[in-house]
């Protein structure tokens, strides 16, 4: 397992095809319970098919997915991506998926998005971040804005089609600058 962004607790690491073959990756987003709050779970996911995603952004420039993992593991918990990377306006999204549930610990959580958020400004020199929080789970943008200093930009009213109705969407932001501030304040992971 190669490791492309180290933390205290976590790695970001290099995903392979080992991966879909020795995970559970794949079967995460056939779980209602792990895409409850995700963009998913519309379709059965098979590994032919994460086969298929994962060869169509082996060598995109605009997306980087990585696997997370335990220090202490050879297997992915989760995954994560920075997505929509624009050289010329200097933005880009990210997200995250805790598949493993035993791993979907808050710490665990913000640490992956702090090794993204660190890796787009500092190595990629992204000036905005943008990130979306599904209706029903709102508190985990407290906890970003504690945390990293996310603003909300916008709410995209009954955005998406999740269990037999529309919901909201909140659209928020990270800035290089308020980052490098809330960094300054050595105020980082606490929920």
């Amino acid at each position: 397992m190669d490791i492309f962004l180290k933390g205290k607790g976590i790695n970001l690491t290099v995903l392979t095809d080992k991966d879909i073959e020795d995970s559970n990756w794949y079967n995460w987003f056939n779980d209602e319970e792990t895409c409850v709050f995700l963009n998913k779970h519309f379709y059965p996911n098979t590994k032919e098919k994460q086969h298929h995603f994962y060869n169509s952004i082996k060598e995109s420039d605009a997306k980087i997915v990585l696997g997370v993992s335990s220090n202490n593991s050879k297997q992915i918990v989760g995954v994560c991506s920075i997505d929509d990377i624009n050289i010329f306006h200097r933005t880009c999204s990210i997200s995250l998926v805790m598949g493993d549930e035993e791993s979907r610990t808050t710490q665990n959580s913000l640490e992956a998005i702090y090794l993204l958020i660190k890796h787009a400004f500092f190595t990629l020199n992204m000036r905005k971040i943008r990130m979306g929080q599904m209706q029903g789970l709102f508190v985990w943008v407290d906890v970003l804005q504690k945390n990293f200093g996310v603003i909300q930009e916008g709410m995209l009213q009954k955005e998406y089609y999740k269990n037999g109705q529309y919901v909201d969407v909140f659209q928020i932001a990270l800035f290089k600058d308020d980052f490098i501030k809330k960094m300054n304040e050595d105020l980082f992971f606490t929920s």
